[in-house]
């Protein structure tokens, strides 16, 4: 099976991200991994069209999940706030 249009739109965020992101932290290993994912499962959550849309997709199927007392991006480490921060500026802005 080839690449959805939801795993086209996350391999976008995960780029544009990276992109903005580089010279300011480092993006490789596991922090990066959890931020990156963290900052793509708020903005999804926050920003989703309803339950046939990509970003609904990109949602549901996250290895990222949230610990049970964080309720938005601003709960989670500091890049994280910031990566979300970029995507809403990327995608909604």
């Amino acid at each position: 099976m080839g690449e959805t249009s939801a795993d086209t739109l996350k391999r976008e965020m995960l780029e544009h991200l990276a992109q903005f992101a580089e010279g300011l932290v480092e993006t490789d290993g596991p922090e990066w991994k959890f931020d990156s994912e963290g900052a793509i499962y708020w903005f999804c959550n926050d920003w989703h069209e309803g339950g046939g849309s990509d970003r609904y997709s990109i949602l549901s199927t996250s290895p990222y999940r949230p610990a049970p007392s964080h309720r938005c991006a601003e709960d989670e480490s500091e890049i994280c706030g910031m990566l979300y921060a970029e995507l809403v500026r990327a995608y909604e802005g």
